[in-house]
């Protein structure tokens, strides 16, 4: 037994500098990752505006949501608040873009029932887009307002008739 526990004592040094080469590898491994994200996030913060000046809606989406990730990796900079700021920003500018072409979808599909299954494929994507960006209850929201709208001119419309 005392041969055990002189193998433990001699083994002691040994396992706290491997316990330490281990935290010091994790935490390098870190750093890497949020340098990466780091430079993930300029590309992206880069790339945006140009996206957002060709007004293509699904790669807008995505380039947000490839900012969110990196934000995921980057909560301990100190322009954290900052970065989120600006992916709030540009969802609103997403939305901004989204919601005229959503209505206008939701009309044509309620006024031409024969081309409808292409009405309701674009419905579908710009739906997805709001999902992805995490406003679905946006998209509900422009929806009942078109079905206000639409209501109320039949109403409308049901009236002079009468």
């Amino acid at each position: 037994m005392p041969a055990v526990a002189q193998i433990q004592m001699d083994s002691q040094p040994t396992m706290s500098q491997l316990i330490e080469l281990d935290r010091a590898r994790r935490n390098a491994q870190q750093a890497a990752s949020a340098l990466r994200e780091t430079a993930r996030w300029s590309e992206l913060v880069r790339e945006i505006d140009e996206v957002l000046e060709a007004k293509d809606l699904s790669q807008l989406c995505a380039t947000i949501e490839g900012m969110e990730s990196c934000l995921t990796a980057l909560t301990h900079l100190p322009d954290y608040n900052e970065r989120l700021a600006l992916v709030g920003t540009h969802k609103n500018s997403l939305e901004s873009l989204l919601a005229p072409q959503l209505m206008q979808a939701f009309i044509e599909s309620q006024a031409d029932p024969v081309d409808s299954a292409q009405s309701a494929e674009e419905l579908r994507h710009l739906i997805d887009l709001f999902y992805r960006i995490g406003r679905p209850e946006a998209a509900r929201n422009y929806f009942t307002s078109c079905l206000k709208v639409s209501f109320k001119t039949h109403i409308f419309l049901f009236s002079s008739l009468i």
